[in-house]
């Protein structure tokens, strides 16, 4: 049976993934990559499907990633052209699980990380307009100015009619609305860890932005896109989550939440509309199932281990409005914290099923965590789905 391929993830140790740095345009050359266009493009060299499995040779090898989501071209049967789940990887071959009849492919056949599926509908020197391809959705619009060394300017529209005019702008002009890539416009050249998950709908941005010895290597969390909303025919349930304060004055800290995507009062999260479907932008909150169980709320203050030295994730929750008295509005999608710190230094980009989901470990970290803490603090993204 084919796998689901609807979410896909990438990061920055994978083979020619574009690079995050403090320079103007970074940030737009990772979203088309990830979002729109694919990358690591190499020709297969022989593709055969037997017993329902696909086996693609690449002589001159590859670095694609067991679990990645990969895109084919030219291939006969024209059914092969389609995105596929790489099931196991082996020396110079992957394989993935295949519903077609057994036999070679011809054609020249060609081979890349399938993008997300969103589309880049506006284009201007150094600034985007992403929109979802996908129906179902809202559709609202990303609207990205990476004309900055440090900060990327990031904005939610209902309606674009060109790359610098729209209406339904969320958050409002009088908020600043960042997405870090580099601490330093001095340094910018130097390559900074990233990943992006995302379905059609949805993404989330983890850059590792900052480089101080206490949190490099350590990514903090954003995203754009459809929440799944618990209110039915809700066509606003789009979100925004940014900094609010410059990144070159604010580090990525517990206290700020920007780590995990909880924001405080130097970062935000914004949805398009209320639940009653009119008025403005609803500056809101996100809560994760450890508060809402009377926890710690995002569990960063206590250093706790877990008992059966596993790693246990909670999701996260949004809210319609900010504070401690308003009703939830949905979830975030295929996005996880950890209750505690695992008990032993784990690589980041890590890979682990866990309860019948496949998530990959993104690190993070806070200003209070001090010696072998700072290296055991992960949040886990959904990298198999379906999110919705």
């Amino acid at each position: 049976m084919k796998a689901d391929t609807s979410v896909k993830w990438f990061h920055s140790d994978m083979a020619a993934a574009p690079v995050l740095r403090g320079q103007a345009g970074a940030l737009i050359e990772i979203l088309d990559a990830t979002l729109v266009n694919g990358f690591d493009v190499r020709v297969i060299n022989s593709l055969v499907v037997a017993d329902g499995v696909a086996t693609a040779t690449i002589s001159a090898g590859h670095a694609y990633l067991q679990h990645a989501v990969i895109a084919l071209s030219g291939a006969t049967p024209a059914e092969l052209n389609d995105e596929w789940r790489i099931k196991s990887v082996a020396g110079n071959t992957f394989s993935f699980d295949c519903d077609l009849p057994d036999g070679t492919a011809t054609g020249t056949i060609t081979v890349k990380m399938a993008p997300a599926g969103w589309a880049k509908v506006f284009a201007g020197a150094n600034k985007a307009v992403y929109q979802s391809t996908d129906l179902a959705g809202t559709q609202l619009f990303l609207r990205v100015d990476d004309a900055g060394t440090t900060n990327v300017d990031v904005r939610g529209y209902e309606q674009m009619f060109d790359v610098d005019t729209g209406t339904g702008m969320f958050p409002a002009s009088a908020t600043t609305s960042n997405w870090p890539k580099h601490n330093s416009s001095s340094g910018g050249s130097t390559p900074s860890p990233w990943s992006l998950i995302g379905d059609r709908r949805l993404f989330h941005y983890a850059p590792a932005w900052h480089t101080s010895a206490q949190w490099a290597g350590k990514a903090a969390i954003y995203r754009f896109g459809d929440a799944i909303s618990y209110l039915d025919g809700d066509a606003y349930h789009c979100i925004i989550a940014s900094m609010q304060a410059p990144a070159a004055s604010n580090y990525p800290s517990a206290g700020l939440s920007t780590f995990y995507g909880l924001f405080g009062a130097a970062g935000g999260c914004w949805l398009a509309r209320g639940a009653g479907q009119s008025g403005g932008v609803i500056d809101q909150g996100h809560r994760s199932a450890v508060e809402h169980a009377g926890g710690t709320g995002t569990g960063e203050s206590g250093r706790l281990l877990p008992i059966d030295g596993k790693m246990h994730y909670s999701p996260v929750f949004i809210t319609d409005g900010r504070g401690t008295a308003v009703p939830l509005r949905g979830q975030v999608p295929g996005y996880y914290i950890a209750h505690e710190q695992s008990p032993v230094a784990l690589p980041n980009f890590g890979i682990e099923r866990i309860s019948e989901r496949l998530l990959m470990r993104v690190r993070v970290g806070s200003t209070t965590d001090t010696g072998s803490f700072v290296e055991r603090r992960f949040v886990a993204f959904d990298i198999e789905g379906p999110w919705r």
